[in-house]
């Protein structure tokens, strides 16, 4: 699960910061709702750093690939989904181009299993 602190700059961003806890994937993304809820709301905009691309994918409206280190810019996505509902966390995951963002993610970071 990831438990999300969020601040808001002086700029009227969020910044979001993540602890991950090992919990429900069903709780998890209960709190993504809530977050993009309250982010919605109040019409702000968040940055967040996360490792897992689903959630990436399911929360953004453009995820931003990162290279090894040092950090660069690798590849920035767009994320455009076709939803029949509101688009939450929950929801983003149904849409049928989304096995398309998360593959192409994946592929980009170029992570080598043994």
């Amino acid at each position: 699960m990831c438990l999300n602190k969020i601040y808001i700059s002086l700029y009227g961003q969020a910044i979001v910061s993540a602890r991950y806890i090992f919990v429900s994937d069903i709780i998890n993304s209960a709190v993504a709702d809530e977050i993009g809820k309250i982010l919605k709301k109040e019409g702000k905009t968040a940055i967040m750093v996360t490792h897992d691309i689903s959630e990436a994918i399911s929360m953004s409206d453009r995820v931003i690939v990162l290279s090894k280190r040092p950090a660069t810019i690798k590849s920035i996505h767009e994320i455009k989904l076709t939803l029949d509902v509101e688009r939450t966390p929950l929801t983003s995951r149904e849409a049928p181009e989304f096995r398309h963002y998360f593959n192409t993610i994946w592929k980009e970071l170029d992570i080598h299993v043994k």
